[in-house]
């Protein structure tokens, strides 16, 4: 068990602001820092980074914490392993109760590097076979390349250094059989794979045996190694992305060392897996997303699974399209940075290119263009467009339109006649009664159309209507949603609810109220704040601000309509 004293020499002993600003652009503001808060969309510097306390607060969403928070918040890690990330971080030794080292569990993986390194620098052959790929001296020393010889220097090199067998079987440098223990790289040229803080986590080697039919090799999957969960390079290009708003994500080593070597120095690369959910959390919003992938089938099959799970979740985002070249490397390969750049121009935006891609998987057809769409039946298209629909359903609904009526226009398709099999489709869907109660319909309505994720401000159970379970699932092709907010009435509209939460959100945030939701959730969160809330009149105090807030931002309603409100409101907190 590490111990509490050593902890917290390890909190005293690391700038917060220093680490924070290597994964967020921070700029000073008086005698704090500010930055754009990772933890939500933010577009505005919302959180407040106090270096001489080691703390950092949001005062957008809430989030706070110290430096090993952090870490926990931004790469979803439970407090021991943030614990133990930090203290790689800084070369700070950790100790346990017994006051002896925690073991660094890449050892393994260091002693082996330093050796794969040293056997590379040694072999002319290897190093030509690289200098005609164009990659550089500096290239090999930015990106620690190495060869991994036979298994038997690999176990001796491990034996040699008194590494423990489970701790190198752990560590994926060996392996184990009912023959025995062999080393995990045989005879490649090795990548080392380091973690988003620069943590050597595992390797990647090519053969250069043609027979071989295993071109690349991963290291296994293990507590140190997810090539689910981390990209190529990242630790290399993350100051960049954070510098320009832009990641270009390809798909192997090779590409993402040619493309650094081209000054785009903002690549990585997905590690022979496609892009997953626990990529994203290393991409911000604000950030430009390009997909560079092998322009064979493989590669837009790719690009369109990558494009589908970027839209979805709300990235700006485009798709590449090589035309001289299969990928990156062959461009730098061939002397062709120029014509590389110049390629990573001819891009088409993400939406599109899944909507054109649907289209032309279901039709069969290796083009698009008028010309081909308009020998197809009709019957035909309407069954492709329908997939279109599946698709622009899980993405913001204007976008969707946008996106739809371009694709319409491009290719002489009829819009009207096309959105009418949408609204069919949809009108198919079990219908939900709506709810007599205006107040509620209110709270619904605004949830829906602010477009936002509000689990933490409310929850299901605070209300009758099954509408919510849509808004709250951001369900926006729900018929009963659609319905619901077609026919709601300009009379009962409140304007400016983003503007209401964020203010709501700021105002309390000041006192120190943490993550406070409306109703009874709210009230909850304010019971907990002892600092704050010592009594029932306290509490009152609390409640009366939070309906006065709610007032003052729904200037529209009347007298009557007011006094309703207040009285739902309170009524919700008893």
């Amino acid at each position: 068990m590490i111990t509490n004293e050593s902890i917290q020499r390890l909190k005293e002993s690391v700038n917060i602001v220093d680490l924070i600003s290597n994964y967020i652009p921070v700029h000073k503001n008086g005698a704090n820092y500010m930055c754009v808060c990772p933890f939500h969309a933010d577009k505005n510097p919302s959180m407040a980074i106090r270096e001489n306390e080691g703390f950092f607060h949001c005062f957008g969403c809430g989030a706070n914490g110290d430096a090993i928070s952090f870490l926990q918040k931004y790469n979803n890690l439970d407090f021991i392993d943030a614990v133990k990330e930090l203290a790689n971080m800084y070369n700070f030794v950790l100790e346990d109760d017994k006051k002896t080292k925690v073991y660094q569990k890449n050892d393994a993986l260091v002693v082996l590097n330093d050796y794969y390194i040293s056997e590379l620098n040694i072999r002319g052959n290897l190093i030509s076979y690289l200098e005609k790929r164009k990659i550089t001296r500096d290239l090999r020393i930015k990106f620690n390349l190495g060869y991994a010889p036979s298994a038997n220097d690999t176990l001796r090199v491990l034996q040699k250094a008194n590494i423990p067998l489970e701790n190198a079987l752990n560590e994926g440098v060996l392996k184990k059989n009912e023959n025995g223990v062999y080393a995990s790289f045989i005879e490649r040229i090795t990548f080392p794979i380091y973690d988003n803080t620069g943590f050597l986590i595992g390797f990647g080697g090519r053969t250069l045996n043609p027979q071989n039919p295993a071109k690349y090799v991963n290291s296994p999957a293990s507590a140190l190694f997810d090539k689910s969960t981390i990209f190529y390079a990242y630790h290399l290009a993350k100051n960049d992305i954070n510098k320009h708003k832009r990641m270009i994500i390809c798909e192997g080593y090779m590409d993402t060392i040619s493309l650094h070597k081209a000054g785009l120095t903002y690549a990585v690369a997905v590690l022979g897996t496609a892009l997953t959910k626990q990529h994203l959390r290393l991409i911000k919003k604000d950030c430009f997303v390009s997909l560079c992938f092998d322009k064979d089938g493989a590669g837009l099959n790719a690009a369109f699974k990558a494009g589908v799970l970027l839209s979805a979740n709300g990235y700006n985002a485009e798709v590449i399209r090589l035309k001289t070249y299969k990928d990156p490397g062959e461009y730098i390969e061939n002397n062709e940075e120029l014509k590389l750049k110049s390629e990573l121009n001819n891009a088409i935006n993400i939406i599109t290119f899944c909507i054109e891609y649907i289209f032309k998987k279901e039709l069969e057809l290796e083009y698009l263009d008028k010309l081909s769409i308009s020998k197809i039946e009709p019957f035909l298209i309407k069954q492709a467009y329908l997939k279109v629909l599946e698709y622009t359903n899980t993405i913001d609904s204007f976008l969707a339109n946008t996106h739809l009526k371009i694709f319409c226009e491009n290719y002489g398709l009829d819009f009207n006649l096309l959105n009418g099999i949408k609204a069919k489709v949809v009108e198919k869907k079990p219908q939900i009664k709506k709810t007599s109660n205006i107040q509620e319909d209110r709270i619904i309505y605004f949830l829906a159309i602010s477009k936002a994720n509000f689990n933490v401000l409310i929850l299901r159970e605070y209300f009758q209507n099954p509408l919510i379970d849509d808004v709250l699932d951001m369900n926006y092709a729900s018929a009963g949603l659609i319905e619901f907010l077609n026919n709601f009435s300009n009379a009962q509209k409140i304007d400016n609810i983003l503007v209401f939460f964020n203010n709501l959100a700021n105002y309390y945030a000041s006192f120190n109220i943490l993550n406070a939701s409306l109703f009874k959730n709210y009230a909850a969160e304010i019971i907990k704040n002892l600092k704050l809330i010592h009594s029932k009149e306290g509490l009152k105090k609390a409640y009366h601000c939070l309906v006065e807030l709610i007032l003052v931002h729904n200037k529209a309603l009347d007298e009557e309509e007011k006094e309703k409100l207040k009285d739902y409101i309170r009524k919700l907190g008893e």
